[in-house]
């Protein structure tokens, strides 16, 4: 009796002494399995150019039929129970499991990780489920109220004036406490498909030393239903619906609340990678405040659109790539915009030696570069050119498991807005330590 921890690609690339050397195409290997039963080795063969293609449902077909000639492999059951469990059938995961569990031969590593497996199958059957991240940390900005330098060009009847901004109009430094909770809950709505209820939702706090009218505090909600649309797709794949709802403050006053409708989609190509979609709009209504008395100007409706893809290389890099595309109106044209852009994300996990005890590192990378033309003339500021930005943003991470539920992450990023209009281009560094702990 041999159990492995690998998945059924591996397991089957494993057996040497029953494989026929060449990869073969499904379809051929399905006639050599057709055509000899009987054959354990015609069965691996087909299952190995199964998973090949992506087939897993195939690669389960190839693993039962050889476990109905070889009934005594507890390992093939195994395998089973881990394949099921990754395509959404908890139950018959737990059973063949426990199965594999009952043979007296089971290596105790492997007791305890086939355990945890049925803890997490039994988990997946429950009409509830729920998640969530807590983080508190320290931020600080270079540049904290995004304020240009001293001089810049002002564009007046009389022609152009290049003067000095006040002192407190520039911009500053400044150092913010950031507590956050991100999280939510789900339900099966007790169809067969694998429905459910989802109900996500953020808290937001950020309050800094010096600059109180910076503080900022954002509450969101996203009720909606996922859709398990795999039986259609033939893939592992999901449709969300949902409607987003959120509130914003800055510096103790009501800024900004919002209300839409937003729907996303996955749909996993392959083994490695995972195809993301979605489309937006939201109702924003501004609230004018003492810092921004004008603020209800931006009042309108924000869509937008994405189109992402998400790759594994190996078991330790994963690139993720979005190009996306906004529109927002408002009250006042020159409030109004359209945005375009893209950004790309890499994450590596690593080895620290001892350091790695409560698993590996993780390092991240991610960049995004957009830009941004306004629909009319601010003529306060010019009275021949429209507002056009030019956004880009790197930021790199460093995630170190501290425990077995706890993070401790460092991150420095770089924001610039570069923009035709001198009174709104501005820099911003920023230096990042934050705790996190996931329940």
């Amino acid at each position: 009796m041999r159990i492995s921890m690998g998945l059924p690609v591996l397991l089957l690339g494993a057996v040497r002494g029953q494989q026929a050397g060449a990869q073969q195409a499904p379809g051929a290997a399905l006639a050599g399995m057709l055509d000899r039963p009987d054959d354990p080795a015609a069965m691996f063969r087909y299952g190995r150019a199964a998973a090949d293609a992506g087939d897993l449902d195939a690669v389960a077909a190839a693993l039962e039929r050889l476990l109905a000639t070889r009934p005594g492999l507890s390992n093939i059951r195994f395998e089973l129970g881990l394949l099921h469990l990754r395509g959404g059938n908890a139950g018959l995961a737990t059973i063949y499991l426990r199965d594999a569990l009952a043979d007296p031969d089971v290596p105790p590593e492997i007791r305890g990780k086939g355990m945890a497996l049925i803890a997490e199958a039994g988990q997946a059957q429950s009409v509830w489920d729920r998640w969530g991240t807590a983080s508190l940390g320290l931020q600080h900005h270079t540049n904290a109220n995004s304020g240009p330098d001293g001089t810049v060009q002002f564009v007046t009847s009389t022609g152009e004036v290049e003067g000095r901004l006040r002192s407190e109009d520039t911009g500053h430094p400044d150092t913010a406490l950031v507590l956050s909770l991100s999280g939510g809950i789900s339900a099966d709505l007790g169809l067969q498909a694998g429905h459910r209820f989802v109900l996500p939702g953020t808290l937001h706090f950020e309050r800094y030393r010096e600059q109180s009218s910076l503080d900022i505090g954002y509450a969101g909600l996203s009720p909606g239903l996922a859709f398990d649309l795999s039986h259609v797709a033939g893939a592992p794949a999901q449709v969300t619906v949902s409607l987003p709802l959120a509130c914003l403050t800055r510096g103790g006053d009501d800024y900004l609340a919002e209300a839409g409708l937003a729907v996303e989609g996955t749909w996993r190509s392959g083994r490695r990678t995972l195809l993301r979609a979605g489309l937006t709009a939201k109702r924003q209504d501004f609230r004018d405040t003492p810092d921004a008395p004008s603020n209800d100007n931006r009042d309108g409706l924000l869509s937008g659109l994405y189109l992402g893809v998400v790759r594994d290389i190996g078991t330790r890099l994963q690139v993720s790539a979005e190009v996306f595309g906004r529109r927002k109106g408002a009250a006042e044209e020159y409030e109004a915009y359209r945005e375009r852009g893209a950004w790309l994300q890499i994450r590596r996990l690593f080895d620290a030696g001892r350091m790695s005890a409560h698993g590996p590192w993780e390092a991240r990378l991610f960049a995004a570069y957009s830009v941004v033309d306004y629909d009319d003339l601010d003529t306060a500021i010019d009275l021949d050119t429209s507002q056009k930005d030019k956004r880009t943003q790197i930021r790199a991470e460093l995630s170190i498991p501290v425990g077995e539920r706890l993070d401790l992450t460092a991150g420095l990023g770089w924001y610039d807005n570069n923009s035709n209009f001198a009174i709104r281009d501005y820099e911003d560094g920023t230096a990042e330590l934050r705790v996190e702990h996931r329940f």
